[in-house]
């Protein structure tokens, strides 16, 4: 189980453009009852492209497009199209990884050098630690001051916390490891999550400035897990990791500085893993991917409702994807409505932008739709059943703090819900 989830670089993980940086012409767009969707193209003479993250407000996209000259960074803006952002000096590829809340900076790789873009210097070299030879980031603040990312160094592998103030430095390793990777940064860039080598196999980490580095844990019977995103104030952290029942995506809460539970957020039907790849800025909202037996598709999971093919969740709001089949979901706004990653379209592998109307009512609970217009039906009560028996605190439908948290109470409540239906 162990190497299986550590060779998901080759499996999901690499689809979205972990592990190697992977005309501006738009694709098919549709946009129904609010719900959009559209391909955003490549840049000029590309002929693939790859979204791996967008800013807070919805409104720009970074990611990699393939051209004749090697893999380019773009910045995506709907008014702008797709903007090459060049490579670091005599480098020959670039990949964009993260982005400021307001979309204005950029961070990624370029030539084995993590780098830093805005629009008045272009591409800027961060460095690296002492001893090392490459770095790359991956997750930046939402004012783009702070970025993490990893580094080599003297001591082997280093996750790395950058910032414009204080420039390149060690986040360190769990005890008893050999090296650390860093992935996401939260809002403030008070915080920073990724996964550290232990005895050969990663393990979750959440850095702070005052408690350092220490280890998320693992999903019930796991020995391995990978932090890739966190939330705006990085009180939770998504990732993936192995388990009695698999590789699977979790969302891990933390509770006044303490390691808290990972909650399995499944996968879907005839999957054999899944991967959570971003989340909200509230943590209720995450995306991802899960293969089934008919390959690889984007899912999508919110405190209330399950794991669900995004495809589904926009082909039930209207949105014709014909020709289209979505294979990852690495980017979601801040408020979980506006969704990036790449998919099969009709002009091969190209970065797409989708935008949800709204969240499912709370007594939708499994985010069904037709035509747009929530269907509340017995799979609902099916759904609530599920994540009430299985301790999901969602379920705590009346809000209650003393114990036992869920109770009948949480069931009359529910039912309420599905009585006063969906405004």
């Amino acid at each position: 189980m162990a190497k299986a989830a550590w060779r998901a670089c080759a499996g999901l993980a690499g689809l979205a453009g972990l592990c190697a940086p992977a005309g501006e012409a738009m694709g098919q767009g549709s946009t129904r009852g609010g719900a959009s969707f559209q391909g955003i193209g490549f840049v000029a003479g590309g002929t693939s492209s790859d979204a791996l993250a967008v800013s807070s407000d919805g409104l720009v996209v970074v990611g990699d497009s393939v051209t004749p000259a090697g893999p380019r960074a773009f910045r995506w803006t709907g008014g702008g199209g797709m903007q090459s952002l060049g490579v670091l000096g005599a480098a020959t590829s670039s990949s964009a990884r993260a982005v400021s809340a307001n979309g204005a900076v950029v961070a990624g790789v370029s030539g084995g050098r993590a780098f830093r873009w805005i629009n008045s210097t272009g591409m800027v070299d961060l460095g690296v630690l002492p001893g090392g030879v490459f770095s790359v980031a991956q997750g930046i603040s939402g004012n783009g001051q702070a970025v993490v990312g990893t580094s080599g160094s003297t001591a082997g592998d280093r996750a790395f916390r950058w910032t414009s103030f204080g420039g390149m430095t060690s986040l360190g390793v769990l005890p008893g490891g050999t090296a650390s990777y860093g992935f996401a940064s939260s809002a403030d860039g008070g915080s920073a999550a990724g996964f550290s080598l232990v005895n050969g196999t990663p393990a979750a980490f959440r850095w702070t400035p005052s408690g350092g580095i220490k280890p998320l844990g693992f999903l019930p019977g796991g020995t391995v897990s990978q932090a890739n995103a966190m939330s705006s104030s990085g009180a939770f952290v998504v990732g993936t990791g192995n388990s009695a029942l698999g590789n699977r995506a979790w969302r891990w809460a933390g509770s006044g500085g303490a390691p808290g539970a990972m909650l399995d957020l499944g996968r879907l039907a005839t999957a054999t893993e899944s991967v959570a790849r971003a989340i909200s800025a509230d943590g209720a909202v995450v995306v991802g991917t899960s293969d089934t037996t008919a390959g690889f598709h984007a899912v999508v999971w919110t405190a209330s409702s399950p794991m669900r093919k995004l495809q589904d969740v926009l082909e039930e709001q209207g949105i014709d994807l014909s020709g289209w089949l979505l294979l990852t979901a690495t980017g979601v706004s801040a408020d979980g409505l506006t969704i990036v990653g790449t998919g099969a379209g009709p002009q091969g592998q190209e970065a797409y932008l989708a935008r949800l109307p709204a969240r499912p009512c709370y007594a939708n609970c499994d985010w069904s739709a037709a035509g747009g217009t929530p269907t509340l039906d017995a799979a609902d009560f099916s759904c609530f059943v599920t994540r009430f028996m299985a301790g999901d605190p969602w379920a705590n439908c009346d809000g209650s703090t003393a114990a036992p948290v869920l109770t009948i109470r949480d069931l009359e409540c529910f039912l309420a819900k599905v009585a006063a239906g969906c405004s």
